[in-house]
């Protein structure tokens, strides 16, 4: 039997594309955005986070983490971060399967960037951490099992 490469995989597993995302996505005609379009709406998405105030905000919170000692940056660096790692794992996955360079890796690229980017936008000060605190220190207070039932469905 023949071995299988990373592109049989692919195909195989039908990882979402680039496409997938702009599925319900069409013009004011209703016809389906070109691929082209797709790179183009990502570029401008990618422009106007890095431009955004709430991008820039959290470039002067602190983000500390617990687990490695002395480590702090801020959320703003913590989210480069993050972006540049999901740029790299899209780099890496389309010169693995032949399709770097291609417009479909491109698309990709700039979707894992701004889901980079935006992966912070919304948390709690002290992220993950300070929703955990402000989780133990407000069950102290009586809430009724009617809102705490309706916050966990819509909060999880």
């Amino acid at each position: 039997m023949e071995e299988k490469t990373l592109k049989d995989e692919y195909e195989e597993k039908r990882i979402p594309e680039v496409s997938d995302f702009f599925s319900h996505v069409t013009k004011s005609d209703g016809t389906p955005l070109t691929p082209q379009e797709q790179v183009a709406f990502l570029e401008g998405l990618n422009k106007a986070l890095v431009t955004s105030p709430e991008l820039a905000k959290i470039h002067f919170n602190t983000q500390v983490y617990n687990v490695i000692e002395n480590e702090v940056t801020t959320r703003g660096g913590h989210s480069e971060g993050v972006a540049l790692t999901a740029e790299n794992l899209v780099k890496a996955f389309g010169e693995r399967t032949g399709t770097a360079g291609s417009l479909e890796n491109r698309g990709a690229f700039l979707l894992a960037r701004a889901f980079g980017y935006m992966h912070d936008l919304g948390h709690t000060p002290f992220g993950h951490d300070g929703e955990g605190a402000l989780d133990t220190e407000m069950s102290r207070f009586a809430v009724d099992k009617d809102y705490r039932d309706k916050r966990i469905q819509m909060f999880g």
